[in-house]
């Protein structure tokens, strides 16, 4: 049967979610239908009984990112132009008095949760930093990040002190560090604009092909301080799943190994 063409975007950051009524996992990823009036939805999957719920966006065609707020609400981003909106797990329902618009932006691309409560996000075309209050549905923008001339904010991580890390591009690729607190920016990986991971309070970005972590003090990424890869490679990648007391990383050598609280690193899928 022939219909109106959809697709799903990015389903591999799709997130899991605990439902409030059964307290058992499901995976919520956000749909998007391409073409002028139509829109997204957000996808509710319960894998175990295989069924899902399909739950229209009052606003934009769906888009990237879903990040948790709070138990039970889940905030989609919808594109083009952008609008933030939350999902009520527990009904489950679209809460359009949630629908919250971005103007001047197209997309948010990814989330990251401050430990202020506040949802952080960067844009395009704008190149600006937002965030996201979840209790009144406040936007704040942040400014612009980094050189002139870029259009793409993608990427983005928050320390548990208050650095926000961003990955911006296109004409002059880099990471800028912005503190929140005192509002000024600083370049600090020039010529690169990696994907970055935020694990438990602190930012990780694959720069030159080698892990590193986003020291405050030093206004820096360094070296983390993680044990060596038993076959002698370097780290190359950390799952964002991974939390301060068990990380799952990738080797040069392309394995995952697992390290729990501190100790060595076990191999867990090559």
């Amino acid at each position: 049967k022939r219909g109106e063409p959809c697709r799903i975007v990015n389903a591999r950051i799709g997130i899991f979610y605990r439902d409030p009524q059964s307290g058992e996992n499901r995976l919520a990823i956000n749909s998007t239908t391409p073409g002028a009036g139509s829109h997204g939805a957000a996808i509710l999957i319960d894998y175990l009984k295989h069924h899902s719920a399909v739950l229209p966006l009052p606003e934009g065609s769906g888009g990237w990112d879903i990040i948790e707020t709070s138990p039970g609400r889940l905030l989609f981003e919808s594109l083009a132009p952008l609008n933030l909106i939350t999902v009520d797990t527990a009904k489950p329902a679209v809460d359009k008095s949630s629908v919250t618009p971005v103007p001047a932006t197209q997309y948010a691309w990814r989330f990251t949760r401050g430990s202020d409560g506040w949802i952080y996000f960067g844009s395009y075309p704008t190149c600006h930093a937002y965030r996201y209050n979840p209790q009144n549905n406040a936007v704040e923008d942040l400014g612009f990040m980094g050189p002139e001339g870029n259009l793409y904010l993608r990427h983005i991580g928050i320390t548990a002190d208050g650095w926000l890390l961003c990955s911006v591009g296109v004409e002059k690729k880099a990471v800028v560090a912005y503190e929140v607190a005192t509002k000024k920016q600083q370049v600090v990986v020039d010529g690169q604009s990696p994907f970055l991971v935020p694990v438990a309070g602190e930012v990780y970005a694959t720069i030159s092909g080698e892990l590193q972590r986003f020291d405050s003090a030093a206004k820096s990424f360094v070296k983390p301080n993680l044990p060596a890869p038993p076959t002698g490679e370097k780290w190359t990648w950390i799952l964002p799943t991974s939390t301060t007391a068990n990380k799952v990383l990738r080797a040069g050598d392309g394995q995952y190994y697992q390290i729990k609280n501190g100790g060595a690193p076990r191999l867990v899928w090559n």
